[in-house]
Formats: C-alpha cells, sequence, structure tokens
C-alpha cells in the first residue's frame, strides 16, 4: 500500500518568525517528494526480479529507498515538532535535567550543534537512544546517518531548503526560530513512546512480585518501622508514584493508610526509591510515624528480570 502524506499538524501563518510560503514548500515539495519518491521505489523493488537483476540495482534501489524513507521519517518528526512555544516541562524536562544538567544546558547545545552545520546539508536530533539509556543530540550529516537503535523524538532540518527562503544563509537566525516553536507536548508524547519501547523489552512484573520489594529497612535514616508498597497493579515499566503504605504485624493484611509518595526508574538490578512522606489529617498508625518532609531513601531487590531504578525525589 502506498505510503501517505500525513497532514500538517499546525497552522503555517501560526508559527513566529517562519513564514507560511516557507513552510509549506517545505511540507509539499521536500516531504511530499521524499513520500513520492519511496513509493516510486518500492514499485520498482516489487517488480525487480532479485535473481537475475544486477548488484548495481539492487545497491542503487536499496540505497534510494533508505534515503527517501528516512527523509519522509525524519521530516513527519520535523513538522510534528512545531506549532507550540515555551519550553519542556514534566517527565521530559526531568529527563533533559538528567542527561543533560539542565534544560537551559540542553537548549544551548542543541542549538550549537545545529548552527555548526550551517553551509551544509544535514538534520540535528534529540534521539532516545535505549542502549545508552538516555537522550542525546545526534549529528546528522545526511538522511541516513542515524543513531543505531536510536528513536528521534525532536528534528530540526538543516538542510538549506528548510530555511533558505526565509533566512538566505542566516542558517543561526533559522535555529532562533525553530526554538521558538516547538510543540513540546507532542515531543513529550514521543518521548514517552520511546522510553515505553525500551521498557517492553524488559518485561513487567505482576502482582504475585510485588511482595518481593516489600519489607525492606530503610536506609541511611533513623527510622526503624519498614515499609511495604501496598501497590494493587503490576510494577509499573517507566515513571510512576505509588502510595507507600504501612504494615502492621505480619499477621494482618497491609494498612492502606499512605503515608508518602514514591518514584522510581529502572536503571539497573537494583532500585534506588526516593520516598517523601506526607503526614495526612488523620492520625497514622504506630508503624507509619514519619515526619512530614522527610525523604527516605532505600534499596530494594526488583523481582528477577527486572531493571533497577534510579532515586529521584517528588
Amino acid at each position: 500500500m502506498p505510503h501517505q502524506i500525513m497532514p500538517l499538524p499546525f497552522k503555517p501563518p501560526r508559527l513566529v518568525g517562519l513564514s507560511e510560503r516557507l513552510l509549506v514548500s517545505h511540507y509539499e515539495n521536500n516531504y511530499g517528494g521524499a513520500v513520492r519518491r519511496l513509493n516510486a521505489i518500492e514499485q520498482r523493488l516489487d517488480g525487480l526480479d532479485w535473481g537475475a537483476a544486477p548488484v548495481f540495482d539492487i545497491n542503487g534501489l536499496k540505497r534510494e529507498e533508505l534515503v527517501a524513507a528516512n527523509s519522509a521519517i525524519l521530516h513527519e518528526i520535523y513538522f510534528d515538532g512545531l506549532g507550540g512555544s515555551g519550553d519542556a516541562g514534566g517527565d521530559l524536562a526531568a529527563a533533559l535535567e538528567r542527561d543533560f544538567g539542565s534544560v537551559s544546558s540542553w537548549r544551548a547545545k542543541f542549538m550549537a550543534c545545529a548552527k555548526a552545520q550551517a553551509g551544509g546539508s544535514g538534520w540535528t536530533l534529540l534521539t532516545w537512544s535505549e542502549r545508552r539509556d538516555r537522550l542525546t543530540i545526534q549529528w546528522a550529516a545526511d538522511h541516513t546517518n542515524c543513531l543505531a537503535g536510536g528513536m528521534p523524538i525532536l528534528a530540526l532540518d538543516m538542510y538549506e531548503h528548510a530555511y533558505h527562503m526565509d533566512f538566505g544563509t542566516k542558517a543561526g537566525a533559522y535555529v532562533d526560530a525553530f526554538m521558538k516553536n516547538i510543540h513540546w507536548e507532542r515531543v513529550a508524547a514521543r518521548h514517552r513512546r520511546a522510553v515505553a519501547q525500551r521498557d517492553l523489552s524488559t518485561g513487567s512484573a505482576s502482582d504475585d512480585a510485588v511482595p518481593a520489594i516489600a519489607q525492606r529497612n530503610c536506609a541511611r535514616t533513623s527510622i526503624k518501622e519498614k515499609i511495604s508498597w501496598c501497590s494493587t497493579s503490576a510494577l509499573p515499566r517507566i515513571w510512576q508514584s505509588a502510595a507507600i503504605c504501612c504494615r502492621g504485624p505480619s499477621s494482618e493484611p497491609p494498612k492502606r493508610s499512605p503515608i508518602g509518595q514514591m518514584s522510581y526508574r529502572k536503571t539497573g538490578r537494583l532500585s534506588s526509591i526516593a520516598f517523601t512522606a506526607s503526614r495526612s489529617a488523620a492520625t497514622p498508625s504506630p508503624n507509619c510515624a514519619v515526619a512530614a518532609s522527610t525523604q527516605v531513601r532505600f534499596r530494594a531487590a526488583l523481582p528477577p528480570g527486572m531493571r533497577s531504578a534510579r532515586a529521584l525525589s517528588l
């Protein structure tokens, strides 16, 4: 089935600093051209006699297929990332801070990488790398230079066709304008999907596995009580907050009085889980005598097959 041209997710006249004429030309001629070229190449490949075709035909068609496919996909990510404003927030902002020091530090590095490509051709990409377990800024000389196993979540087209109509040779001004129009909600959605792909490969634990992380002593704190995670759902695959509940004597079921919030992220074999206590209006049970705003950091072994968690404060 032929590949379809995806509709623009924004109204071109509403973008700041990028003209409608430039955006429409880029969309129709460069992105649309890549999709049409990919369809034509795949039609040729479908009719190819693979046993009799010369190797240069096979090599040429497969190379052009890769170029056209990557061009189409990267253009889709490029346009999907436009139409907003402001800065990253939520989990994506936390990921940028973790991997680059701060959102502003990421922004400075990403823009510098893009501006370094001025006068040439290629892409600057914000890519999730499962192998490196982090976001990375990726430089690409053309449509085929992508990080192996990486999933781009934001793409900045640095080919001259993306800016010359508005900016001439002033590629830096184009980069500045692009950064003012990023749609961070859609970028964050791509990031969540990319990380979810990673977690699908590691599997998830069932409810039966939850007790394996219960009743762990709190480390590096003066709190003597043991706490358990009384979650009724499977262990989450990525970021999630869960209530920490009190456990009474071993003969009693866990009490469901939440005394705080726990967050974690899998990174290795052990999990460092950050816990922030929050005393409710109701008087907690004796086993839950935890002062408000106390942070408890403890390590708990995850069930077999699960990856670790990184300590983070809520």
